[in-house]
């Protein structure tokens, strides 16, 4: 990608993109980065010069044009975020939370079960990462 190009496209997820950590019941964390957008062509131009995947949104019946998420998670979501970030504005903070979490699954395993102290540490960045988004107000999220 070019210079130009990831300017473009951080000015882009700085406008339409998120970073998060979600958590599932299988005691796992994980990082994603995500473009949403109804137009396909743009995220389709995205994809291909980044590690981001195109998905079709599922239709809920309130849109009325079909949406489509560009994704990408763990390592794939660092890559691309290195990509932007000496360009992006808005998402240097979530940029910084997402690589301080990456380095704490360094060592996790699949299959391998979090300790309590792993999965509080892991849930302190999702928290973190909550508040960047404006998802926690007042303490609840």
């Amino acid at each position: 990608m070019t210079k130009t190009e990831a300017a473009y496209v951080a000015g882009f997820f700085d406008g339409e993109g998120s970073i998060y950590i979600t958590y599932n019941p299988k005691n796992n964390f994980i990082l994603q980065a995500a473009i949403c957008n109804t137009n396909k062509e743009i995220l389709e131009w995205i994809c291909e010069r980044t590690p981001l995947k195109l998905y079709r949104m599922s239709d809920n019946g309130k849109r009325t044009k079909p949406c489509y998420q560009a994704t990408a998670g763990s390592k794939s979501a660092i890559e691309f975020l290195g990509q932007i970030e000496p360009f992006t504005k808005s998402k240097l903070g979530h940029i910084e939370v997402a690589r301080q979490f990456m380095k704490t699954q360094i060592h996790h395993r699949k299959g391998i079960k979090l300790t309590e102290e792993e999965r509080k540490e892991k849930d302190n960045f999702r928290l973190k990462m909550c508040k960047l988004n404006g998802r926690i107000k007042n303490g609840i999220i």
